[in-house]
């Protein structure tokens, strides 16, 4: 058993489970009538094609990657180590795999900030610089949640949406050997080897946890090592309930040990430790420390408006005469309403609800509609971020 499962068992052994903290989790479901997750899914929801819920629907996974995560997160078993925070619950949310990934990703993330997770899990990620999730993560972490996310399996240099956003703590992946694994990747910012992300790193390679259908497997990605700390968070989070989230990021970060220098631009922290990351709470525990922001300068953070490339292009494609769906992200509330008014005059209220919605927790709206009105709208002064709604590549 390695340092890192060590460490765990121990915190279990001090009566830390995670017990009344719930997870949120963005993926391709989850396998509900696994018993490794009996009483552990407190809810689940299915968003479509569109972000639209799917009603009615029990909690399953359209892969297998949904059900390993949330093994790692909540699993319990009598003979095989599984979850990180066994006694915690879950919130499932399965947003991949069915197209309109972006705008899956939206709707999961407004729906989550509408539920009582304290923990965010995202092992997913995008191949394109956007900041479109970045409102509503910002978000999460006003309201005090912990958000956790892959940095990506591309290698050294590459990373995805949104585990670069300065706000989250990023994860990569060791190996048994306690090196970087060579498909963990991170960002370097200017062409630079100093590494801003991940923060961190985590045991990802060949981890043990569940699979559809009863079964187990050993897999191996950063999506495994986002979930075991995603998990040592909410016990951090349990057994400290007055730590911010702020506070938790930096005891999971100042509890790294170093790297081989030579692999110092694969990650900028270095190997987490949850014990010292636990000590390090306790001593902070009556006077927690003011956590300054992060200080590197993200280049999509200061753009006054963000036009996605795969946007423009998929406008055109269609053409003058075709249709396109864009995601838009307005500066406030108001410009939401100006679309509203416009997708009213456009659709009978049967045909509303397919080309317009908006999300409740950011001024961000999903309009479908003719390639003339979308460019114009894209050119209001209000609109400060047009995405497209799909992509061509996600990563897990």
């Amino acid at each position: 058993m390695d340092s890192f499962n060590k460490n765990i068992l121990t915190l279990h052994q001090l009566g830390h489970k995670g017990k009344g903290i719930f997870i949120g989790q963005l993926d391709t479901g989850v396998d509900g009538k696994h018993p490794a997750f009996v009483g552990r899914i407190a809810s689940f929801r299915q968003f479509g094609y569109r972000g639209m819920v799917k009603p009615s629907m029990s909690a399953h996974d359209s892969g297998w990657h949904g059900t390993h995560i949330a093994g790692l997160l909540v699993g319990h078993s009598k003979d095989k180590l599984l979850g990180i925070a066994p006694e915690a619950e879950l919130y499932s949310g399965m947003v991949l795999e069915e197209g309109n990934i972006v705008t899956r990703i939206l709707k999961g993330l407004d729906w989550l900030l509408e539920s009582k997770v304290q923990v965010v899990n995202l092992s997913l990620g995008i191949f394109t610089d956007t900041p479109i999730f970045q409102s509503l993560i910002q978000e999460m972490i006003r309201r005090e949640i912990v958000v956790i996310c892959s940095i990506g399996n591309r290698g050294a240099g590459k990373a995805s949406v949104p585990g670069i956003y300065p706000e989250v703590i990023s994860v990569g992946a060791a190996g048994i050997d306690g090196r970087v694994c060579s498909f963990s990747g991170s960002y370097h910012h200017d062409n630079t080897m100093k590494c801003f992300k991940p923060d961190l790193l985590a045991p990802g390679e060949k981890i043990l946890s569940t699979l559809p259908n009863n079964n187990f497997e050993e897999k191996s990605g950063t999506s495994m090592a986002s979930a075991q700390v995603a998990g040592l968070a909410t016990l951090l989070c349990g057994a400290f309930p007055k730590a911010s989230a702020s506070t938790i990021k930096n005891a999971l970060i100042k509890s790294c040990s170093s790297l081989d220098p030579q692999q110092n631009h694969r990650s900028a922290n270095g190997r987490v430790c949850p014990l010292k990351s636990f000590e390090i709470l306790k001593q902070w525990k009556q006077y927690p420390p003011t956590i300054s922001n992060d200080s590197y300068d993200w280049k999509l953070k200061t753009k006054k408006k963000h036009i996605d490339p795969r946007l423009v292009n998929q406008l055109e494609v269609a053409g003058e005469q075709g249709n396109c769906e864009a995601v838009l992200q307005f500066k406030d509330f108001d410009g939401i309403k100006n679309l509203e008014q416009l997708a009213i005059t456009h659709y009978d209220q049967n045909d509303l609800e397919l080309n317009f919605s908006k999300l409740k927790n950011a001024p961000i709206a999903i309009y479908r509609g003719s390639t003339k009105d979308i460019r114009t709208i894209i050119d209001w002064p209000s609109v400060k971020i047009a995405n497209a709604c799909d992509i061509n590549k996600y990563a897990l």
